[in-house]
């Protein structure tokens, strides 16, 4: 997938970060869980299984 770099700037909300990765596709957010959240795994079903843990909840 070839990505697009635009400008996209969510400091006015307290979020400060150097890189976004914006409406990704489908195949791209379960590479990303696979590579990065241990325990990740794909279902006989093809569901993304993954543990959350302390992440749950909702956001201010």
């Amino acid at each position: 997938m070839e990505w697009k770099m635009e400008s996209f700037d969510l400091s006015e909300h307290g979020i400060n970060v150097d890189w976004v990765m914006r409406n990704p596709d489908p195949s791209i957010l379960y590479e990303e869980a696979i590579r990065y959240e241990p325990g990740a795994s794909i279902s006989d079903t093809g569901a993304l299984i993954a543990y959350s843990g302390e992440k749950t909840g909702r956001s201010p």
